[in-house]
């Protein structure tokens, strides 16, 4: 039978060294990624052959401790020598205890986090084949379980840390441990939106080249409000790309264990201060320290924030170019930083009465400023800092709305039309005054009941666009008094014709029963639509025209006016027949053996 060291054409008594060197030349035919299996077989011989020359060392040592030296005579000794020599023995025997022979059989214990940090650190510097080069060097990875155990612990380390490591450098990793395939057990899409974020990573820092701030040479006196100010005063000045770069490249915050004790005050910080940060800058920041995680551990959310934070900077002095590309109309292809400014000043005043007046006198203004403040929000007011008056922005937006008759849009309009009837009277009264006419004289002019024309035209117009909106609501949801909404147009056009009967006044009975005809037509419209030009067909447009030449005919005659109405009105209750309900749907209830 060979021995372990016979396999390796050395002699029982060659010790480690010898195996040592024996073991290096056949590892040279039998590489672990060529030929994992000789590779296993040669490393269970090498460790065979290893114990073998342990045995024989503790052997050794055993034997020759149990020989006894008599003390050397006075006849012996050598006078020349001093006296302390013959006070002890001229040498000693090394004890071998079973303590100590299993530490030398035992290897010493891999440490697989210093050797992952090494290869990341080594990843983000050296290009695919000087890593790869580096790992086949180690010993340490020559035995398939060690190599396996350090796999693991870079994989840890790199969804952990997140390092700025290129695509080729992470491709190469994964290879050499063996986890770029099905069997490895990982998830292949996570696998790919790791490689994808820290080739990203790497390709900002290797493409701005961040410097490494101040702080980095003092890692142990590092606290999260250093980072804090620093990071808000570059991404202040800075795009997103360049500002997420230098939070990479800072070598103090590389690793998890070094960001993880500043994640709880930095998060305190942010929601405190709310720094105006552009919304990329702020996201880089809180997914580098996993911020939106801590949070929600204490019930807080962050999704707004980013958004808050972009809105503050926005409203920077500098940062008015970036505001009026932000609130510019979709129809334009730049933005007006004058009006924009002009804007922002009048928002950030007080709200109160004689703002409302002040700004009611300006044609627009209100509108402009409401849409101002849904554009700077995107749709989301709630973002909108505290130095804007909630109030006025509610107030601003409601008056915006063209789809509602709302509160602010009814003062705003009786606010101008008593100040038009306030200078009405007082230009009629300088007229009476200087010219010494009679008031209401044939010929004499009266601003004052032209500003009365005018206050009832737009009171009129306010009405009718209020009845127009509660036409056109659907039957689904179910809205209260249903059956009012259904026999409205009937009755606003029984209404006209009792009119026109009545006083004869075939003007005021034209302009009811139009009204009455514009609301059927409106209601029918809004809850019929057309649809889309590519599938529409040449009968589409069919009752639009037959609607539109009855009108055309009844004009003639202010009576026929109500049949187009009742035409549209009721080819609206039929289009819509499925869903009438003139009363609730009745709640179905539930008995039990106990109750009636």
């Amino acid at each position: 039978m060979t021995t372990p060291l016979a396999w390796f054409g050395l002699p029982e008594e060659a010790d480690e060294r010898a195996l040592k060197r024996a073991y290096a030349k056949r590892l040279k035919d039998t590489r672990p990624d060529i030929d994992p299996e000789g590779f296993q077989q040669l490393r269970e011989r090498y460790e065979a052959a290893l114990a073998c020359c342990r045995q024989e060392v503790q052997r050794t040592a055993t034997a020759t401790d149990g020989v006894q030296t008599s003390p050397p005579t006075l006849a012996d000794e050598d006078l020349s020598l001093p006296p302390a020599a013959a006070t002890g023995p001229a040498w000693h025997v090394v004890q071998f205890d079973d303590a100590r022979a299993e530490a030398l059989q035992k290897p010493a214990p891999f440490d697989a986090e210093g050797f992952a940090s090494a290869c990341i650190d080594l990843a983000m510097k050296a290009d695919a084949a000087n890593l790869s080069r580096w790992l086949r060097e180690q010993p340490e990875l020559w035995s398939l379980s060690v190599q396996q155990e350090a796999g693991q612990a870079v994989i840890r380390m790199l969804f952990r840390d997140q390092p700025p490591v290129n695509a080729d450098g992470f491709d190469a990793m994964l290879q050499f441990f063996g986890l770029d395939h099905a069997l490895s057990g990982l998830d292949p899409f996570k696998l790919q939106q790791l490689r994808k974020s820290l080739d990203e990573c790497h390709a900002l820092i290797t493409r701005f080249e961040p410097a490494v701030a101040a702080w980095n040479t003092d890692p142990a006196a590092l606290n999260a409000e250093t980072v804090f100010r620093w990071f808000c005063a570059f991404a202040r000045n800075h795009a997103f790309e360049p500002a997420a770069a230098a939070l990479h490249a800072q070598p103090s915050l590389r690793t998890w264990r070094a960001r993880e004790p500043l994640a709880r005050e930095l998060l305190e910080l942010v929601v405190r201060e709310r720094p105006p940060l552009p919304a990329g800058s702020a996201l880089a920041l809180f997914h580098y320290f996993r911020l939106p995680e801590l949070a929600a551990s204490q019930g807080v959310s962050l999704q707004d924030l980013p958004g808050q934070l972009e809105i503050r900077w926005l409203m920077l002095a500098e940062n008015e170019p970036r505001l009026a590309v932000r609130v510019r109309d979709a129809k334009k292809p730049f933005g007006e930083v004058k009006k924009a400014e002009r804007y922002l000043r009048w928002v950030r005043r007080p709200f109160h009465g004689w703002w409302i007046v002040l700004a009611s006198l300006v044609p627009g203004l209100p509108t402009a400023l409401g849409l101002f403040l849904w554009r700077l929000s995107e749709g989301n007011p709630a973002r909108l800092p505290l130095t804007i008056d909630p109030k006025l922005v509610r107030f601003c937006i409601a008056a915006a709305s063209r789809h509602l008759v709302s509160g602010p849009r009814v003062l705003i309009g009786a606010i101008r039309c008593a100040i038009l009837l306030l200078l009405g009277g007082v230009l009629d009264a300088l007229w009476f005054v200087v010219l010494q006419e009679p008031y209401g004289e044939p010929g004499s002019a009266s601003l004052l009941i032209a500003a009365v024309a005018i206050t009832a035209t737009w009171a009129a117009y306010l009405a009718f666009l209020a009845l127009l909106f509660w036409q056109r609501q659907p039957e689904e949801p179910m809205r209260p008094r249903p059956w009012l909404r259904l026999l409205f147009v009937p009755a606003f056009c029984g209404f006209g014709l009792f009119i026109g009967w009545a006083g004869g006044n075939h003007v005021v009975t034209t302009c009811l029963l139009l009204s009455a005809a514009s609301l059927a037509y409106g209601r029918f419209r809004a809850r019929n639509p057309l649809p889309p030009k590519q599938e529409r067909s040449r009968w589409s447009s069919v009752p639009d025209a037959v609607f539109l030449i009855a009108l055309w005919i009844a004009l003639h005659w202010g009576p026929l006016m109500a049949l187009p109405a009742l035409a549209a009105w009721a080819a609206d209750l039929w289009c819509q027949r499925g869903r009438l309900r003139l009363r609730p749907l009745a709640r179905a209830t539930f008995t039990s053996s106990g109750h009636s």
